[in-house]
């Protein structure tokens, strides 16, 4: 690899191959494209196909010998640099052929977008999330940071990388930092520069490890006084058992926060009293989209919505609906991507009900895809307040849910009232429920009407950003009058 800083027209005369179609390398293609580069193809020895966010092949390390021995090779992780060069270099692939995306002046670059349709009025605030990949957390920031912004806060929405399955999200001013976060230090300082240059009134974090960053960040900008509010997004205490590193996170944060959010009360009350009384609890804030979906055929399956890993527990829900795949003629269609993927599909063959089981993958309108579903399905272990249930009690969907902990279910559905609730794990009971919700329509859609009145109370847009306007405002005059 080349020791010093070249131009990135070194690539421009000629093709090249990003190694690695994984998360780094994608948001190298998208750094790249800033300059009016486009690789040929990736290259990654997991992986084969078509990389669906570019539209470009993803071939073995083979073919770099064969059909792609004519071009040139950008190595994109930094983590794996090394092992992928020994890999490259048995295949007998001449060095000069090998470029690292640290030879080029692009990491570290922040890419800007500016948004100046609104004229701000009111505080600038700035949002940080790691990473925007489409996720409940990720739609939440997004719909907050268009609402305050169309209120007239100037909103500032930063994250370390880019990729092609960026939740889609409207501010005044969109930053990523184009950083590795290897180590948090290579994160922090860039971040740092974006604070005192932005000089936001309020810094907010979704999730710990997110507001953990912004408080360590903050202590980097000498007199910074500006105030920090953490959101917390999850179940803490499951959290702890399935992640422990958590802890550290919560070990800045918890002394740091100028403020938090939560979603259930039993989240808030999991944290030290001191906190407690600078917190507040405030629902979710759903794009007005669901308000207004309206069902347009006649309905059909059952559906789910989420990320494809161990704490959703889709395992659970694909063997209840092996117990009542011959009583009904409805396939179970699930929307998200995650490690789990392949794992669900073997416990779908295993179960021979693999042809009733869709794996949809990620929707950026998904009250277009569910509206129109009989039945909507959520077997986690544990959450928060979970955004996709949320969503679809706004559309008025018939719901099924475990009582995972963390105690938002028994907040948002009442048994038998606007959904039903059947035990967390219990593959039995969820099979029963949902039976009963496919085999008795006019209780299904009794139970669908109450959870839209109850949802459209109970989630109301402008109810909701008032609470957090608020807030906002509670936590700025109490950290200005603590500094005096």
């Amino acid at each position: 690899m080349h020791k010093d800083k070249i131009k990135i027209a070194a690539l421009k005369s000629t093709p090249f191959v990003l190694y690695g179609a994984g998360y780094c390398g994608t948001a190298v293609c998208l750094m790249l494209e800033e300059e009016n580069l486009r690789p040929v193809a990736f290259c990654d020895k997991r992986r084969s196909g078509i990389e669906p966010g570019s539209g470009l092949p993803i071939i073995a390390p083979e073919e770099l010998n064969g059909a792609y021995s004519d071009v040139k090779i950008l190595v994109t992780s930094i983590d794996f640099a090394d092992e992928i060069l020994r890999d490259i270099k048995a295949l007998g692939i001449d060095e000069e052929r090998i470029y690292s995306v640290n030879d080029f002046n692009i990491i570290g670059k922040p890419s800007i977008t500016v948004n100046s349709s609104v004229v701000a009025t009111k505080m600038k605030l700035l949002f940080f999330l790691n990473t925007f990949l489409i996720g409940g957390q990720e739609r939440v920031v997004a719909n907050l940071t268009e609402a305050l912004m169309n209120k007239g806060y100037e909103t500032i929405l930063v994250s370390s990388l880019r990729s092609y399955n960026e939740c889609d999200a409207i501010c005044s001013k969109r930053i990523f930092l184009n950083v590795w976060a290897n180590d948090l230090e290579d994160l922090e300082k860039p971040l740092a520069e974006v604070i005192m240059s932005e000089q936001p009134d309020v810094l907010i974090g979704f999730a710990a490890s997110n507001a953990a960053i912004l408080a360590n960040t903050r202590r980097l900008i000498p007199g910074s006084q500006v105030p920090l509010i953490f959101s917390q997004r999850n179940d803490p205490t499951s959290m702890f058992l399935t992640e422990p590193w958590h802890e550290e996170y919560y070990q800045i944060v918890i002394p740091e926060a100028d403020g938090a959010v939560f979603q259930t009360e039993e989240a808030q009350s999991y944290f030290p009293a001191e906190l407690q009384k600078k917190s507040t609890i405030i629902n979710n804030l759903v794009n007005k989209r669901f308000f207004s979906a309206t069902s347009s055929s006649e309905r059909k399956n059952i559906v789910g919505v989420g990320r494809l890993d161990l704490q959703k527990n889709w395992k659970l829900a694909i063997s209840a609906f092996s117990l009542i795949a011959d009583k009904i003629n409805d396939d179970f269609v699930i929307y998200g991507e995650g490690a789990e993927l392949e794992n669900l599909k073997n416990h779908a063959e295993e179960l021979n009900i693999s042809t009733r089981i869709i794996f949809a993958g990620i929707t950026r309108e998904p009250e277009k895809e569910i509206i129109n579903a009989k039945l909507f399905v959520l077997s986690s272990d544990y959450e928060g307040s979970p955004n996709a249930l949320i969503e679809a009690l706004v559309l008025g969907l018939p719901c099924v849910c475990t009582q995972f902990d963390g105690g938002g279910a028994e907040r948002l559905i009442s048994d038998g009232e606007n959904g039903l609730l059947v035990p967390k794990g219990d593959a039995d009971a969820l099979a029963r429920a949902m039976l009963k919700m496919l085999t008795e329509p006019k209780y299904a859609q009794t139970l669908a009407a109450n959870a839209k009145e109850r949802a459209s109370r109970e989630f109301d847009r402008e109810l909701v950003l008032e609470q957090w306007e608020e807030f906002i405002d509670e936590v700025v005059k109490r950290k200005r009058n603590s500094d005096f």
